[in-house]
């Protein structure tokens, strides 16, 4: 059989049961998301006593935008069915497993932190589910098989790029890459996520299929959406913002103005492009019928 570009050689079938397993389960992760994105935006204790380290308030909002942006995809498969979107997502989490893992395995190694022993097993366990889930969806077919669009193409190398880019200066601790000052080891982890990111992007330029995009697109927007008016208020307060309406937790909060600029403008440029895409493009616009 001829291998497709960016498709599996693979011939398979979903089974009925599989589907429905897949669906439900991954809408009562998107319900779990939810809570946990609301939990981390209003520092509920039993949301901040997940996150081992002592943060601005602005780091938890980042982390509910995490959370967020799993969650959209999340219920973006569980409506379609096309269990094949979930892959992109699965290999993220791989990917932000594998690195937060051997981060934390060297500072118990360093004895930076012996007591890292409960979060190494969290995000092992990350990346054994998350790769045993991409090995499973990654070679399903995909239903829908329109192509992705030019357009968008064009902007997933961008959006590749710049968590890439963002997420090596980060896991390097490099100081004032975010619109607020991380702790060292909060630098590192979100490094990871960003780094996770841009592998999701990159899978669905490989795949070449709208429906993989538009789950990345989903998580983008998500991520949008949680983050906008936290930044434009950092944007508007400076570091009143920091230390005021956002609290610190770790004192002497400061906007980086900078880089909240340039954080705006990924934010403003890619909630257009989502919307573009799923309001307006007659390709791929939400209500286009088969």
């Amino acid at each position: 059989m001829e291998r497709q570009k960016g498709r599996s050689s693979l011939s398979l079938t979903e089974p009925a049961g599989l589907v429905t397993t897949f669906r439900v389960g991954l809408a009562v992760l998107g319900s779990g998301l939810l809570v946990l994105m609301l939990g981390f935006g209003f520092r509920l204790d039993w949301a901040t006593r997940l996150w081992r380290w002592d943060d601005e308030r602005m780091s938890f909002i980042f982390l509910a935008s995490i959370a967020a942006a799993v969650a959209a995809p999340a219920f973006w498969v569980a409506m379609t069915g096309e269990l094949a979107a979930w892959a992109g997502v699965a290999l993220n989490g791989t990917v932000v497993g594998t690195l937060a893992s051997v981060y934390l395995v060297s500072r118990r190694v360093r004895d930076l932190e012996p007591d890292a022993l409960p979060d190494l097993i969290i995000f092992v366990t990350l990346t054994l589910v998350a790769f045993a889930v991409f090995r499973v969806t990654h070679p399903f077919p995909i239903r829908d098989d329109r192509a992705m669009p030019r357009f968008v193409r064009g902007w997933f190398t961008v959006f590749a790029a710049i968590p890439i880019a963002t997420g090596i200066a980060l896991l390097v601790q490099v100081e004032h890459i975010f619109p607020w000052n991380l702790e060292p080891e909060t630098s590192t982890l979100f490094g990871c996520f960003f780094l996770g990111a841009a592998t999701y992007f990159l899978y669905a330029l490989w795949r070449d299929r709208w429906v993989i995009a538009a789950g990345a697109l989903w998580a983008f927007l998500a991520y949008d959406i949680v983050l906008a008016v936290p930044y434009l208020k950092l944007l508007a307060d400076g570091d009143d913002g920091v230390e005021g309406l956002y609290g610190s937790s770790s004192g002497g909060g400061k906007v980086n103005d900078l880089s909240l600029a340039l954080y705006l403008l990924v934010i403003g440029v890619s909630t257009l492009v989502a919307l573009f895409a799923f309001f307006v493009h007659p390709a791929t616009r939400v209500w286009r019928k088969a």
